[in-house]
């Protein structure tokens, strides 16, 4: 190739750097222009943050912060994967009734001639414990985002119902 066929094709190629030089000059600035415009309005968020969708849920309220927050139960009760299940209830607490509502359908179905069924805590925290996986994930609303809680949490979050409960039966 001769050294005048280079320079159109060099010229090409400069004119495509120049015009991508040019669209990143246009983005940054914008981008720029944008974070100057949000850190005058005083709000936290950058580039770096996600602000999710407002959700369709109430607000909570300030004297009961967890129990009224969306709630996704997973639940797998075999270590086969096809056994995993998922349920959504609209508080913590009716989430926490469900895990108990699962205990007590397990032991229906182990004892099916029993006219009426009464259990220990124990044996509830037995049950939690035999499963392959059990967790929460409970909407924290400041954050937009799901907080994930274990068995032990789930335990000790039925303790503290079934003890409100057995005080408000008194």
């Amino acid at each position: 190739t001769t050294p005048s066929q280079r320079g159109p094709k060099r010229r090409k190629l400069q004119l495509k750097y120049d015009v991508f030089k040019t669209r990143f000059r246009k983005n940054l600035q914008t981008l720029l222009d944008e974070e100057q415009k949000l850190s005058t309005d005083d709000s936290k968020i950058n580039y770096f943050s996600i602000q999710a969708q407002p959700s369709r849920y109430p607000p909570v309220k300030l004297c009961s912060k967890m129990s009224q927050t969306h709630t996704i139960l997973l639940l797998q009760s075999t270590t086969k994967l096809d056994s995993r299940t998922y349920s959504d209830y609209e508080t913590v607490d009716e989430c926490l009734d469900g895990i108990c509502k699962v205990f007590e359908e397990h032991l229906k179905k182990r004892n099916p001639m029993s006219p009426s069924i009464t259990y220990d805590i124990s044996e509830l925290f037995d049950f939690i414990d035999q499963l392959a996986d059990l967790s929460c994930l409970c909407l924290q609303k400041a954050t937009g985002t799901y907080k994930p809680h274990n068995k032990e949490w789930i335990k000790q979050e039925i303790f503290q119902l079934l003890r409100k409960q057995a005080a408000g039966a008194k």
